[in-house]
């Protein structure tokens, strides 16, 4: 089997990698049937089978994956038959691929093994969390995943699998702790598409689960919070379904409805965008980002006067945690392409604020500083 599946392999490197990478895997393959025994051979095989799974999953065709799999854990079981003390990177591999195949309790027993042989990887043990929870052993699973987060305290896995966990339980409020932890200090920093799955996955379950419960406003805050986690990682259907969703569950919430603006802009729905920035100004007339964007937009399609108008609002009310002046000057430098400099020296002088002085520069950039031409008077 391995064999067969290395000459698969073999013919993919041929489409992806060129002749010499064919050529290199077949060498292989005619050493290892010269010699049987060739342990990093068996090793480079079943690492190839477990990253093909992971493409052709990507791709859709489950079928193939789960072969792919299924090679990769005869691969590991094989080594791992050999060894004459655990160990604990062969153990946590093949009891990953185990527990992707549905052969949980054998992927516990090799990922305990793995726990003992090497208590303060946490991805061992946050693996065993997974294992031990989809053979549906919940207790010894979040020990598991306690164990896994007192080392890691941002574990991914263990995190969402902790909350899926609280949630089997009843316990949503702690499950929505545990996803919106992981949302809110993730932003900017978590950008693994599996591990981005895997929180987007869990974040739905305990949204449903607080619906379900009766509790719209936290179901809604929590799918808010995934909808601009998804959006500011460019995945931008699923982050507007939820944050539609979101505004569905507790519609009276200006920062949810600003923050669909932002992912409709973002995809270039400039209509959808300001229907949902004008939901947040209804709500809340000083929401500075709901002005700017609505400004940003007027501005891209050339609506100058209506541009102007919102970003005057929006200089007139900045947000108190500053940040803001960017993209005000921004907006003055393109009204000033469009000729319109008066009026772009009117904008930022009317910005207000901490941050007021730090729009002398720009100021200056568009000659707003000079002094006015004499009149006729020799004034």
């Amino acid at each position: 089997l391995l064999i067969g599946l290395a000459v698969n392999l073999a013919e993919i490197a041929l489409e992806t990698g060129g002749q010499d990478g064919s050529a290199d895997a077949l060498h292989r393959i005619q050493l290892h049937l010269e010699n049987p025994g060739d342990r990093q051979f068996t090793r480079t095989i079943a690492g190839w089978c477990a990253a093909r799974a992971r493409t052709l999953d990507r791709e859709g065709r489950s079928s193939e994956a789960k072969a792919a799999l299924a090679a990769a854990s005869t691969a590991y079981l094989q080594m791992l038959a050999t060894e004459n003390q655990p160990n604990p990177t062969l153990h946590l591999s093949a009891g990953r691929i185990l527990s992707d195949l549905g052969r949980h309790d054998e992927a516990a027993e090799t990922l305990l093994k793995a726990s003992d042989a090497d208590p303060t990887n946490p991805l061992i043990w946050s693996n065993l969390c997974l294992a031990l929870s989809r053979a549906g052993d919940d207790e010894p699973a979040r020990e598991a995943c306690v164990k896994a987060l007192d080392l890691s305290p941002g574990n991914v896995l263990a995190s969402t699998e902790t909350a899926q966990l609280l949630g089997r339980a009843g316990r949503w409020a702690e499950a929505s702790g545990q996803v919106m932890g992981l949302l809110k200090s993730s932003i900017g920093e978590l950008n693994d598409s599996r591990e981005i799955s895997r929180l987007e996955s869990a974040a739905g379950y305990v949204v449903d689960g607080l619906h379900a419960d009766g509790d719209r406003p936290a179901a809604g805050k929590v799918a808010g919070a995934l909808g601009r986690f998804l959006s500011d990682r460019s995945r931008h259907d699923p982050a507007i379904d939820a944050l539609l969703q979101a505004t569905s569950l507790t519609p009276d919430n200006d920062n949810l409805w600003a923050n669909l603006c932002l992912a409709y802009k973002r995809t270039g729905r400039a209509t959808a965008a300001l229907e949902s920035c004008q939901h947040a100004l209804e709500l809340n007339p000083d929401h500075f980002w709901a002005r700017v964007m609505s400004a940003e937009i007027f501005a891209g399609d050339g609506r100058w006067p209506r541009a102007l108008r919102q970003a005057h609002m929006a200089a007139e009310s900045p947000p108190p945690s500053g940040g803001y002046t960017s993209r005000l000057v921004r907006l003055a430098h393109q009204a000033a392409e469009a000729g319109r400099n008066t009026e772009a020296c009117d904008l930022l002088r009317s910005i207000n604020g901490p941050e007021a002085e730090a729009v002398t520069g720009a100021l200056d950039d568009l000659d707003c500083l000079q002094p006015a031409p004499p009149g006729i008077d020799g004034r």
